[in-house]
């Protein structure tokens, strides 16, 4: 495998995959009973004289080196994700990018991890997702077979970036395009997410569970918000935070778009009888 490829398996990750982008696939692996799963892809490869191959759940144990293939792997061209650049060069030719959030994931190097909040994010409509503070050498084992797996088809339907700082860029978006940055941390003068009115353009920032968000990062956040709880733990899953997180954002922006269409009502005027201007009377 070339260093420009990768394998994605996973059965709804494949299809995902085979469905948005099948001029990306180079070569198809796929057990009897999921043939006709692939049915598509497979005739798309024959016409484009690319292999595909009908294997045993053993040989893609060996081919993924990995169990958890459910019986399809794709080689594909390696997803590059952009960088801080292209991301601000995308939001300026993208002012509103889909749910006007853009969620930044502050050194999260597990691919498991990246993978559910990738799901996660496609299911909310998030359009981009910034990966900050990742050394140069984690960002390719990041966008792994792992990630995408996990991300059970949500990572055609999310744009990745990447950078070894990032500070820079959410300082640029809050300056110059009017961007708010809100950072989880159960630490310090942090709200309630019950307490929280999310604004509208917002960048929510996830910490890694071992780190939490960096100090450079709180430095410049408007607002830190923390998820309560018992105190029995010290804190959640990122992947399951991120989740409670954006179905709150969703709630809100549900309740707003219901106020902002909701008809005003016309206030009856108060209208005063006139008689009749007798003489006599």
């Amino acid at each position: 495998m070339k260093s420009t490829e990768q394998k994605i398996y996973g059965r709804n990750a494949c299809l995902s995959f085979a469905k948005s982008s099948p001029k990306t696939v180079i070569r198809a692996y796929c057990t009897e009973e999921n043939r006709g799963r692939l049915g598509s892809l497979l005739k798309f490869l024959a016409s484009q004289k690319r292999a595909y191959h009908i294997v045993s759940s053993d040989d893609l144990n060996k081919i993924c080196e990995s169990e958890h293939h459910e019986g399809v792997c794709l080689l594909v061209e390696r997803m590059q994700p952009g960088d801080e650049t292209q991301l601000l060069k995308d939001i300026q030719a993208e002012p509103k990018i889909g749910s006007n959030l853009l969620l930044c994931l502050d050194g999260i190097t597990n691919p498991h991890n990246l993978g559910a909040i990738t799901r996660t994010a496609a299911h909310f409509g998030i359009k981009k997702i910034f990966l900050c503070n990742i050394p140069v050498e984690s960002q390719k084992s990041l966008v792994s077979g792992a990630f995408h797996r996990t991300a059970e088809g949500g990572a055609v339907h999310v744009e990745l970036y990447c950078s070894a700082e990032g500070k820079s860029a959410l300082e640029a978006l809050k300056k110059q395009h009017g961007w708010n940055v809100f950072a989880t941390s159960s630490y310090g003068r942090s709200q309630s997410l019950h307490k929280i009115s999310f604004p509208q353009k917002l960048i929510l920032v996830m910490g890694s569970e071992s780190q939490g968000v960096s100090d450079s990062i709180l430095q410049i956040a408007d607002s830190k918000v923390c998820i309560n709880g018992t105190g029995h733990v010290e804190s959640l899953n990122v992947a399951s935070a991120t989740a409670i997180l954006l179905n709150e954002y969703a709630r809100q922006k549900e309740n707003y778009r219901s106020a902002v269409s909701r008809p005003t009502a016309i206030p009856t005027r108060a209208v005063r009888a006139e008689g009749r201007n007798r003489k006599g009377s």
